[in-house]
């Protein structure tokens, strides 16, 4: 359980930003110091699912609300990014394109929201 908090915490602090949202990945310096390249390269969807379902197991876990709660702002997050109901389709796409919309190039995925406003 320890290793999977800091885990959660090191996610929180060095590949998630308000601005950003989640990234997808992060490089060590010459010197050893962990650092995000000058155009991080941002979560796909899959990314998304994985972590909320992690955070919500590690809630399970822990009982701490901190982890509920950063998984219904991803949850939120990924919905805003990645949900598409044009034209009926009602699913989530793969990437997102950076002027927001989201590209019909995507491919799709079948995945169901999980309903986090009534457990948080």
């Amino acid at each position: 359980m320890k290793k999977a908090t800091e885990t959660a915490s090191f996610l929180r602090s060095r590949l998630y930003s308000n601005s950003e949202g989640l990234l997808r990945s992060i490089y060590i310096s010459k010197d050893g110091d962990v650092e995000q390249i000058s155009s991080p390269i941002r979560a796909f969807v899959d990314d998304y699912a994985f972590l909320v379902r992690a955070l919500l197991d590690l809630y399970e876990v822990t009982y701490d609300p901190g982890w509920i709660a950063w998984a219904a702002e991803l949850q939120d997050r990924q919905d805003k990014l990645f949900w598409d109901e044009a034209e009926g389709a009602q699913k989530y796409f793969e990437f997102w394109v950076k002027s927001g919309r989201l590209g019909t190039a995507g491919i799709e995925h079948d995945y169901y929201c999980l309903e986090l406003q009534n457990i948080a």
